[in-house]
């Protein structure tokens, strides 16, 4: 159960490199100056390879890793297809489509690299998508290797319950400030995405921070901006 645990910390660790650079990837006009640019090549590479390895993690550790601990198999050498019907029966995850979604997604990214703009602006649209999918089955299968005493991870740190800590909301709170850093126009519905909570907690937070006097709403809702006034409080 101990090795489970680090499966899922070297995950978390890759997700929260990957949440940076599509939080910063997510502010950029993707456009045909975008691919121009040495230091955006940098991050995409940055984002696809974080990508890739989270894939690689959950499909050849971690689904099976999870299934053997819950003894529904006795050895790890069984094939990928069946080890997907086992979790969807047990409903750890929602639907084995999801993971062929992400397979053809990652054979395009990594096997097709077109010279044409818009197809590339596409792929970079398409790896937006798998991000998306690969967060929400690893979600899962936090929730239900929770609840069933497989693992104890912080709270905050995967986003499965809105009952935290103090620590947990401290912790949470220096993230928002710090993405709010990367990019000042950060919609509740991205901070959601990139922190795996309830956008109703996200603007619990929002609020929280306010009132510490640690950012401020520079606008309107819809088109103004953050500013952080001072991160020390």
């Amino acid at each position: 159960m101990q090795e489970l645990s680090e499966v899922f910390k070297i995950i978390n660790n890759l997700i929260d490199n990957c949440n940076i650079d599509y939080l910063e990837l997510k502010g950029k006009n993707i456009d045909e100056s975008f691919f121009k640019s040495f230091l955006n090549q940098r991050l995409l590479n940055s984002f696809l390879y974080n990508f890739i390895k989270i894939q690689d993690k959950i499909g050849t550790k971690l689904f099976k890793k999870i299934l053997f601990e819950l003894k529904e198999i006795d050895n790890l050498a069984i094939p990928m297809k069946d080890t997907l019907n086992i979790l969807a029966k047990l409903e750890v995850i929602d639907d084995p489509n999801d993971w062929d979604t992400l397979r053809e997604i990652r054979n395009i990214l990594t096997h097709e690299y077109p010279l044409n703009i818009q197809e590339r602006i596409e792929n970079v649209e398409l790896s937006y998508k798998g991000f998306e999918i690969i967060k929400k089955i690893y979600n899962n299968l936090i929730v239900y290797c929770s609840k069933n005493g497989l693992i104890i991870q912080n709270k905050e740190k995967i986003g499965v319950t809105d009952n935290d800590t103090d620590n947990d909301t401290d912790n949470r709170l220096s993230k928002i400030i710090y993405f709010i850093e990367r990019n000042n126009k950060i919609s509740t519905k991205e901070l959601s995405d990139l922190l795996a909570i309830s956008q109703i907690t996200i603007k619990r937070d929002l609020k929280k921070l306010k009132e510490l006097n640690s950012i401020k709403r520079v606008g309107s809702e819809k088109s103004g901006h953050w500013e952080v006034i001072n991160i020390d409080k």
